[in-house]
């Protein structure tokens, strides 16, 4: 009976602690020697491994002798008998009685962190985390403040939050051992990387400890290495060098640096330009290289003694020859590649290789993708149509579309593409009719686009196109069933032209008419005339402009080549300027920095209007929206001009004639 009541009296020993008043002080001075004895007595059974009888001991001794000189000992005995039998509880109890009865004895910081350390062998971090600032100011000693440090850390890494386990580790490190700042040095390098940008830079302005600024610099310049940001990355690494030159990790930061050094090699203000400039392409390559030099000797000239370089090499428009003037390029060590027009895979996928920024002009699907260092600059079809739609549903109100297409590549990746955005932007496609490439009447081809090529029963049509069912009603021609308000043709002027007025002569009035940029074309207006007034289409470039820095550049392009500069001039010149004036700046020492300077350019003010590109390289821009006026076209411009009338053309007494063959 004896023996079944000790537990329970140990228990009840520790009861003041928790629930009643506690008498504070240090342990006694002296003690009987009977009290000594039943101390060694508990004390040789806790090392025999009798940890019962050892408990019950304490408890003998506590009873006898509450603020006996060894109490503060028993206690925290006791409490270690009972984590390591799971009663957190009951060990909670012991340590914060020996904390509250005995706050000036030396295991009173123990038995802090003891209980501290209760709180995450039950994974109970947040109790942790909400405590532990409160014991490590109690604290007296630099173990224990070490220990409760390493538990707060622990406690934020265990529930994820890596950035305010990093403070801890920090303090803890300053209060270790050597082998102890070893282990933290481990357990950084395993948590930095999974830091993000903001929080190293966050931590970097909060912390003073050396050892850990320096190992936040050090990932700091890692991460802008695995991101080619090298000149954030050699001035991150040498700012450490300069700081931190005994730190454990300077060797390893040195390495880095010459690595970077050496990749830095090459001449900075180059720039590369291919172009086809002999064989069947030689004319559009003389037209780009114009628009190059025109905006390299504005550069360089406004510059007074610049240091930009132009190095041009022809590609012949060969996928080989492009290849080889890539590789010449890079031993050239220019610091970026403008082109080229065609030929540009092969091309594209050498300076890909070869970890060169590259700006290519061509409309060719899927060149962008190739690798991070490829941009293309160029108008293409996503562009065109997105301008389209996107004009006619807001501006327009249109939410019907039909296409009448070419069964031919052009007139058939159109067709997907403009569907596509119709539907993506909740429009609706109700029509769609294709006709052959070299065609030239197209009679029923519009017949089928708008119900007249099959007899329909009046009974089936929507009511505003059934005829009067009277006599004089039955007489009358059936009428198109015209259920679009928009009418897109991507063809080219001569085929257009034909086109229009036979819309026109079958009554196809009152709908909005979209072209692509090939509608941009006097010979347009000279095959339609009256048919094609008000007809709209985008292009990347209006010579005739409103637009100041249009005005400049043509003025300019006029006055050195006496002609009038097209979309390819245009073009190219926007491509030269922008890298031109990003390898002329002080700072770009790495390819790729320029890429990335490429990436996160705010649009940019060119002739071709605003660009800037996505993180797959492609340029988005918004493009010229045009319009036919009379003998001209006319800008749209920014969209703020009012709406204009869908066209209804005075239909042709008889059928436009058409062209032989």
């Amino acid at each position: 009976m004896r023996h079944r009541l000790l537990p329970l009296l140990a228990l009840a020993l520790l009861l003041p602690a928790a629930c009643g008043r506690v008498t504070v002080g240090p342990p006694l001075r002296e003690e009987p020697a009977e009290a000594g004895r039943l101390f060694d007595q508990a004390e040789m059974l806790y090392a025999a491994g009798s940890e019962d009888s050892a408990l019950q001991a304490y408890a003998r001794y506590l009873a006898q002798y509450p603020r006996g000189v060894q109490a503060p000992a028993a206690l925290l005995k006791m409490g270690a008998i009972y984590e390591k039998r799971g009663k957190t509880d009951e060990a909670r109890t012991a340590y914060r009685r020996l904390v509250e009865m005995f706050p000036d004895s030396p295991l009173a910081d123990k038995a802090r962190v003891n209980r501290l350390e209760t709180y995450f062998r039950e994974a109970d971090y947040g109790q942790v985390i909400e405590q532990a600032p409160a014991v490590i100011d109690a604290l007296r000693t630099d173990a224990q403040r070490y220990r409760a440090y390493m538990l707060l850390a622990r406690a934020h890494l265990e529930i994820g939050d890596l950035a305010n386990a990093v403070p801890a580790l920090a303090k803890a490190h300053a209060l270790g051992d050597e082998q102890q700042k070893a282990e933290i040095a481990r357990t950084l390098q395993r948590i930095l990387p999974r830091l993000s940008l903001a929080e190293l830079q966050s931590l970097l302005s909060s912390q003073k400890d050396d050892f850990t600024r320096g190992a936040l610099l050090v990932r700091l310049g890692e991460f802008y290495l695995e991101q080619e940001r090298y000149d954030e990355a050699l001035a991150t690494f040498e700012q450490f060098l300069e700081d931190y030159p005994e730190h454990p990790e300077a060797q390893r930061v040195r390495e880095h640096v010459a690595a970077l050094q050496g990749k830095a090699g090459g001449d900075r203000y180059a720039l590369g330009c291919l172009l086809p400039l002999t064989g069947p392409y030689a004319g559009i390559g003389q037209k780009a290289l114009d628009a190059v030099e025109l905006a390299f000797s504005q550069l360089t000239g406004a510059q007074g003694e610049s240091p930009l370089k132009l190095v041009v090499r022809d590609t012949a428009g060969d996928s080989a020859k492009a290849v080889a003037a890539v590789q010449d390029l890079a031993r050239q060590q220019v610091a970026a590649i403008m082109g080229p027009i065609v030929a540009v895979r092969a091309a594209a996928e050498e300076a890909q290789r070869l970890q060169i920024p590259m700006i290519a002009m061509t409309q060719k699907a899927g060149i962008a993708t190739i690798g991070d260092y490829i941009f293309r600059n160029f108008i293409t079809p996503r562009m065109q149509v997105d301008r389209i739609v996107q004009y006619a549903m807001e501006r327009l109100n249109a939410r019907r579309f039909a296409i009448f297409y070419p069964r031919e590549k052009y007139g058939t990746t159109f067709m997907q593409v403009f569907w596509d955005e119709v539907v993506r932007r909740g429009g609706r496609m109700t029509a769609a009719e294709s006709y052959l490439p070299d065609q030239t009447d197209f009679a029923d081809n519009i017949k089928k686009l708008v119900g007249l090529y099959y007899p329909v029963p009046e009974s089936l049509k929507p009511p505003e196109y059934r005829r009067p069912n009277t006599p004089e009603g039955k007489k009358e021609k059936p009428r198109p069933i015209i259920d679009f308000d928009v009418l897109f043709i991507p063809d080219a002027p001569a085929t257009v032209g034909l086109i229009i007025p036979q819309l026109a002569f079958y009554d196809i009035r009152g709908v909005y008419l979209f072209g692509t940029n090939l509608w941009h074309s006097q010979r347009l207006i000279e095959m339609a005339g009256q048919y094609a007034q008000g007809a709209m289409m985008p292009d990347g470039f209006f010579a005739a402009s409103p637009s100041p820095a249009v005005r400049s550049f043509v003025d300019a392009f006029q006055s050195t080549f006496r002609r009038t500069p097209g979309f390819v001039e245009a073009v190219a010149y926007d491509n030269a300027t922008l890298l031109l004036t990003l390898i002329g700046r002080e700072g770009v020492r790495f390819r790729g920095t320029l890429k990335e300077r490429l990436l996160g350019i705010h649009p940019f003010p060119g002739v071709t209007g605003l660009t800037q590109f996505d993180r797959d390289g492609e340029a988005r821009k918004r493009l010229y929206l045009l319009k036919i006026k009379g003998e001209h076209f006319e800008e749209i411009a920014n969209d703020t001009q009012s709406v204009p009338p869908p066209q209804t053309p005075a239909s042709p007494a008889v059928p436009p004639a058409s062209p032989a063959g």
